[in-house]
């Protein structure tokens, strides 16, 4: 029988020895490899990928080390994007208008007292031939809220609590590892959405009492759908707010 295996390798094969690929899609598959270059030099512009891959640290809301606030988002195509929210009774405010940047961004600077937390906001933008309302893409909070027809529309939140301070040591461990993957959301007895509280007080005692020495949150990014199992992600560096705030 084992003579019939083919030992599996990690070495890698280039597409064209597959007959069907170097002979039907060879060249449309260097077209879109040449494209995907292009973009890549792009988006770079000589950077290193994992810096590139830091960008919610470079977009989104954030203060600075004065006490004054940033904002900065991509939208290449718009031709002009406001902050909007309670903080200016959702209404245009020019004080909350983001300039353009050569490179696609927007960007704005704002004092100390310009946003408060927990106030919600959206990006009002508007482009060549229509206007819209956006979330940023770098929130690190989102909630719902419902909307004058009825539905559900989510709103970037200015999320900013008290710094937490660690009350114990950490612990460490020579276990081996052994992972637990769970679901916040469904780890309650009762038929509902459970919460990160219930989720501490109730089943994090038991997955350590039974052996278990790392823990796997599954569906912690913000998703609209609860039934997609948090697969539909909306918001990647927002939790999701059914399981309460992450604090």
């Amino acid at each position: 029988m084992r003579k019939h295996c083919k030992r599996l390798t990690n070495e890698p094969v280039s597409l064209w020895q597959d007959h069907h690929l170097a002979t039907e899609f060879r060249q449309e598959m260097e077209k879109r490899s040449r494209f995907c270059a292009e973009w890549r030099s792009k988006f770079l512009k000589g950077k290193d990928l994992l810096e590139f891959a830091n960008w919610h640290e470079f977009f989104g809301l954030h203060r600075m080390a004065g006490g004054d606030w940033y904002f900065r988002e991509w939208l290449p195509q718009a031709v002009s994007v406001a902050l909007i929210g309670e903080f200016s009774a959702w209404q245009r405010d020019q004080r909350y208008e983001l300039q353009p940047a050569a490179d696609g961004c927007w960007y704005g600077y704002f004092p100390p007292e310009a946003f408060q937390h927990g106030q919600q906001y959206q990006l009002k933008v508007h482009w060549p031939g229509g206007e819209g309302w956006r979330l940023p893409s770098c929130a690190t909070r989102t909630v719902r809220a419902g909307n004058a027809a009825g539905g559900m529309v989510f709103n970037a939140q200015v999320w900013e609590p008290e710094a937490y301070h660690w009350q114990h040591e950490y612990p460490g461990t020579d276990a081996p590892l052994l992972i637990y993957e769970a679901h916040i959301g469904m780890a309650q007895v009762e038929e509902r959405v459970g919460t990160f509280r219930e989720f501490k007080d109730k089943i994090l005692p038991r997955i350590a009492e039974t052996g278990y020495t790392c823990l796997q949150l599954m569906a912690i990014a913000q998703h609209p759908y609860y039934a997609s199992f948090g697969y539909q992600v909306a918001n990647f560096y927002a939790p999701c707010d059914l399981f309460g705030t992450p604090e």
